[in-house]
């Protein structure tokens, strides 16, 4: 952390303290005690107001992932990761809870590439992953998109289109049995045009399901 280079600072949130050194800040509360914060988990929490942001205070030092590489820090109102490919990314609430139970960034999803944010509409909030999504919605919960998924749905304008929010979880070597007259044009297209174009797929929404075969077909039918 090199010298201090203030003394101790007094700050406006419950009477916190924090002392500036050359390479990072230690800030300290009486509920999560005092944790060094700094780079760019550091700049990601300055982005949105430091301890007065709804991320709060630090609630542990910055640990390395299991993966070796990518960096995690904990605050009162979520947790910061960072990797050298993605950058640092919030993430938190039912979204973060669904991300743990696909396995973190060492699961099928992979590490944040964005903030949370809302829908446009205003009818969900989201985080981006390495190989995926997570929608959130007060009607649906947290569910888990693949890539795949969500370009298929993006041909029918998101969440403002036909299909409504993603209900379920993409289940992943579900292959529909629909007719070949129930295929979508659109969505063969997408699908071929994603990662893994062969590997069999099945999402349901509000009002429509979607599919992809494995040989690549894709569906939209309403539900």
């Amino acid at each position: 952390m090199g010298w201090p280079k203030s003394d101790e600072n007094v700050l406006s949130v419950r009477n916190g303290r924090s002392t500036l050194f050359e390479r990072a800040t230690i800030y300290w509360s009486s509920g999560t005690g005092a944790h060094p914060v700094g780079g760019r988990i550091g700049d990601k929490w300055g982005e949105y107001r430091w301890e007065t942001g709804f991320l709060g205070y630090p609630k542990t030092d910055e640990f390395t992932n299991p993966d070796g590489a990518g960096k995690r820090q904990q605050f009162e109102g979520a947790t910061i990761y960072w990797s050298s490919s993605t950058d640092a990314h919030p993430v938190g609430g039912a979204i973060g809870d669904k991300w743990a139970a696909y396995g973190y960034e060492g699961g099928n999803l992979g590490y944040p590439i964005s903030d949370e944010f809302g829908t446009p509409n205003g009818a969900a909030r989201f985080n981006h992953f390495q190989r995926g999504s997570i929608y959130w919605s007060g009607s649906t919960g947290a569910v888990y998109l693949t890539r795949e998924m969500m370009q298929i749905w993006g041909t029918q304008s998101w969440e403002t289109g036909k299909m409504g929010l993603p209900a379920r979880d993409t289940e992943i070597g579900a292959s529909p049995t629909v007719a070949r007259a129930g295929e979508d044009p659109q969505a063969r297209a997408a699908a071929a045009a994603a990662p893994n174009p062969g590997v069999p797929q099945k999402q349901v929404f509000q009002r429509a399901v979607a599919g992809i075969t494995s040989d690549g077909s894709a569906f939209i039918w309403g539900r």
